[in-house]
């Protein structure tokens, strides 16, 4: 293990740290509901985790990143910290579960690296964190928005749903068409719109969190498939 694998995990560490304490100064100086500042730590999370595939080169190097991250998590949850994350009135295991998919996800992409495939081999990790980490908070707001019109179930919107499904279908489109390497245009339509529908049926059946788990895992086990047939 070389100083500069440690010192790169250093600063990623201090980045996601600086991340929870903008979001605590939001919550309170800003004054910002707790659900406003998860999302912003949930996409800003999502947003670093793109970094893990250019600067950390070992598996371990994420695994690590995750763990401490899963324990810093829950000792906020048993402690009472972290308010700008915790302190929403739906019981949600979200936040523990984020570290968990993505360092199962980088495992997933570290695999598929060595793998020959119809696309560079980004897509496997960025794919499944960018449509959590972006479709997932515009479903939510959509569906807030939508709530007293277009109920779907006691905390689901078609609204909702059907926001994902389109930033989905977007967000996979232009991935898709962005790292293709030998799929056909026509195919790349067909994947997308798959994948959307695919990933939005799991946000919609996902209840207390667990949609940050559901979305990236089926979006990587689809990825899989069509990627070995």
């Amino acid at each position: 293990m070389m100083l500069a694998d440690w010192l790169i995990l250093f600063k990623l560490s201090f980045a996601f740290l600086a991340l929870f304490i903008v979001a605590e100064l939001l919550y309170a100086k800003a004054k910002l509901a707790a659900e406003t500042t998860r999302k912003i730590v949930h996409i800003g999370t999502g947003v670093l985790t793109l970094l893990f595939p250019i600067y950390l080169q070992h598996l371990w190097q994420v695994i690590l990143l995750c763990s401490l991250f899963f324990i810093l998590l829950w000792c906020s949850i048993r402690f009472g910290l972290l308010p700008s994350i915790n302190a929403i009135e739906r019981k949600s295991y979200g936040s523990l579960l984020y570290p968990v998919i993505v360092a199962l996800v980088f495992t997933f992409y570290t695999y598929m690296s060595f793998q020959p495939l119809p696309f560079s081999k980004l897509l496997y990790f960025y794919l499944p964190v960018l449509l959590m980490a972006i479709c997932d908070p515009i479903a939510a707001y959509a569906g807030h928005y939508f709530q007293k019109k277009y109920q779907f179930t006691a905390k689901k919107t078609w609204g909702g749903t059907l926001a994902f499904l389109v930033a989905a279908f977007l967000l996979s489109l232009l991935m898709f068409g962005y790292f293709n390497l030998t799929v056909a245009y026509p195919a790349i339509v067909l994947y997308a719109l798959a994948t959307a529908i695919l990933t939005a049926t799991a946000e919609r059946l996902s209840s207390k969190g667990w949609d940050n788990f559901t979305i990236p895992f089926i979006t990587a086990m689809f990825l899989a498939f069509i990627s070995t047939v």
